[in-house]
């Protein structure tokens, strides 16, 4: 009998350790999902609103074991569960699983496996199917430590709807490929240089040369003007600048029609403007279950560009089309650069003022932005100078209408909004009277129930709350292409809940956000302290702070997002003619427009627009950025607290 029992004792023993065996090249963790739970899983998806996209385990449908992954996108998104892998470099891997499909839209990427950060998938699984086998080969690059594997439904630039379950995950490293198969490089490449191919709506290699001639001629024009070898006749400043001006909008026009712009913000745009623009449109925009992260404010520029397009049919003429979508931008540009030269007119000659104009009306990062690109950080920008000019004017309460349709217009106008509250707490110290707190509250509210109330039929009272945190969790990455401290630290397109030292970059992010405004505030009370009722207003140095301290300081930032601070560097110039702040300026523009530059190109050559994190522009880029805040502190509190510039004044 014992020699019956001894042999029988053993099989099962060899049997039961068959799974671990046969698991155990498997490098995914919970790759049947049978805990019940996303343990070792992450959610990601393009847009986090609430209502769009539903993960969860699914417990009633699997393709072994009892459970799997289910992912819906009620409204287009492009989702996915995402786990870290850790890996050898040089190797090839196949990454492979199950997948489970019900009523996948058939005009874009269905159920896929795939990496982050690559344009590679595997067979994606589209309609209603029952489980299907895909799978990815791909191999490492030296060095590689990790991937992070992705099971998507969708892809980047293709959204779509519909269920998806996925099981029986596996990522194995395996010693050849089969001969017949594609083979993926599982890591983000480096975006090809040659711009050579491209055709001529995305060809935008011309901006290199004309930057270092911009840079040239501006430096130039300052020596010029300084010695006084360079003066307009009397009578004929208006005609320079009016000529100058109408250059730079022709130019614009021009180049808005040839270059098509960033496909995603400009598909955007278009959509978005022919929604607002039809019947109902505003009552039922943000209700429709079409993709908006923008607040209300330019969905009503937007309904107005739709407008004007259908009445003239613009939009059969995609030239003409294009050029209406980008308008807006372009005009700001125009407004802004003049509104610069009416401050500097009061305090230097016609000569110097046009300059002046003319640094931000051809300056190339300005260009790029609005006309090339497409986006509308110079619309948003003009909206804060005019605030500042008001602030400026001492109406502070018509300053907060400004600052409140900025903060409606784009998420970042929040960062300004510590300024308009100094300026408040500091003419209350002055005036001991909450007369202006009190109308810039009420002002405050009426603005926000005018642009607000028109969109809010059907939805919850807290919808334009959720608007914005649902905005501010779809980008939640250290950084996002921005030359800043993350970036310097390597964390491009790393999440912000990874921790650097103690803290979550996002923690990080927030602290220097709220040591940004500390010192802003200090600025503030010592000017005051300092000079009482006789304090020089300091808003433009605030503005400019604001915006390069977050931007280079906070997580969740874009590329574009320090665009206003070229406008608030030359006014800051404007207004103390110290040498520091236009060397800020030029700082910053060089940033701004390598920055922008090169995400646009990204995307022009490849459609995928993100930096590798060790990329060496990205990083020095970054350093540069870390080093002017540095610089910019110390020449806001020399002229500030100290009182001493370094005068640089063109007369």
């Amino acid at each position: 009998m014992r020699k019956i029992i001894f042999p029988i004792i053993v099989l099962f023993s060899l049997l039961s350790i068959i799974p671990v065996f046969a698991d155990n090249n498997n490098l995914v963790q919970n790759f049947g999902f049978e805990q019940g739970y996303l343990d070792k899983w992450n959610k990601q998806a393009y847009t986090t609103t609430d209502g769009v996209t539903e993960f969860f385990i699914d417990d009633t449908v699997s393709h072994s074991g009892s459970k799997s992954a289910c992912i819906i996108n009620y409204s287009p998104n492009h989702s996915r569960f995402n786990q870290e892998i850790k890996v050898k470099g040089n190797s090839y891997y196949k990454l492979s699983c199950w997948v489970k499909t019900e009523n996948v839209g058939s005009d874009y990427t269905g159920a896929n496996i795939t990496v982050e950060d690559i344009l590679s998938i595997s067979k994606h699984i589209q309609g209603t199917n029952d489980w299907q086998y895909i799978e990815l080969y791909g191999r490492t690059k030296k060095n590689q430590k990790s991937f992070v594997l992705s099971l998507a439904l969708g892809s980047y630039g293709n959204v779509n709807t519909g269920k998806v379950w996925f099981d029986d995950v596996v990522v194995e490293k395996i010693d050849k490929v089969p001969s017949n198969v594609e083979v993926a490089n599982l890591y983000a490449e480096d975006t090809p240089t040659n711009t050579d191919n491209l055709p001529r709506s995305k060809n935008i290699s011309f901006m290199i040369p004309y930057s270092i001639l911009f840079f040239v001629v501006a430096i130039l024009l300052i020596v010029l003007a300084k010695k006084e070898i360079l003066k307009l006749k009397p009578g004929y400043e208006k005609a320079f600048l009016g000529t100058a001006l109408l250059i730079g909008l022709v130019v614009r026009l021009i180049y808005a029609a040839k270059i098509e712009g960033f496909s995603v913000d400009i598909g955007c745009f278009k959509a978005w403007s022919m929604a607002a623009s039809g019947t109902n449109g505003i009552s039922t925009f943000y209700t429709r279950g079409m993709f908006c992260d923008y607040p209300p404010f330019y969905i009503l520029v937007l309904a107005l560009v739709g407008w004007i397009s259908n009445l003239f049919n613009l939009t059969s003429n995609p030239d003409a089309h294009l050029i209406m979508i980008k308008l807006p931008a372009i005009i700001a540009d125009v407004v802004t650069a003049y509104l610069i030269y009416k401050l500097a007119v009061k305090k230097f000659n016609s000569t110097a003022s046009c300059i002046l104009s003319i640094l931000y009306i051809f300056n190339p990062a300005v260009f790029l932005n609005s006309t090339l690109w497409g986006q509308v950080d110079s619309f948003f920008t003009m909206i804060l100078l005019f605030g500042l000019i008001l602030i400026l004017e001492g109406k502070l309460t018509y300053a907060t209408i400004l600052f409140t349709i900025a903060v409606l217009m784009k998420p970042q106008g929040i960062i300004f909004l510590p300024v308009i509250g100094y300026e408040l707490i500091i003419d209350l110290i002055k005036t001991k009277k909450l007369k202006n707190i009190g109308l810039s509250a009420l002002f405050a509210a009426i603005t926000t129930a005018v642009i607000v109330i028109p969109f809010s039929p059907g939805q919850a009272p807290d919808w334009i709350i959720n608007l914005y945190i649902n905005t501010a969790e779809g980008y939640k990455y250290a950084s996002m292409n921005a030359y800043n401290l993350f970036s310097l630290l390597g964390a491009n397109a790393k999440p912000d809940s990874e921790t650097l030292f103690i803290l979550s970059y996002y923690s990080w992010g927030m602290l220097f956000i709220v040591l940004t405004s500390l010192f802003t505030g200090f600025l503030y009370f010592s000017n005051y302290i300092k000079h009482k009722q006789s304090a020089q207003n300091i808003a433009p140095i605030a503005m400019l702070v604001q915006m390069t301290g977050v931007f280079v300081l906070s997580t969740r930032m874009h590329e574009r997002y320090l665009f206003p601070a070229m406008a608030f560097a030359l006014l800051c110039y404007i207004f103390y003619k110290d040498i520091g702040y236009l060397l800020i300026f030029g700082g910053v523009s060089a940033t701004v427009f390598v920055n922008t530059y090169d995400v646009l190109v990204r995307m022009f050559l490849t459609e995928y627009p993100y930096i590798p994190a060790d990329d060496t522009v990205l990083f020095i880029g970054s350093l540069v950025n870390v080093i002017v805040l540095l610089f910019l502190c110390i020449v806001s509190i020399q002229t500030v607290v100290r009182k001493k510039t370094i005068p640089l004044d063109l007369k």
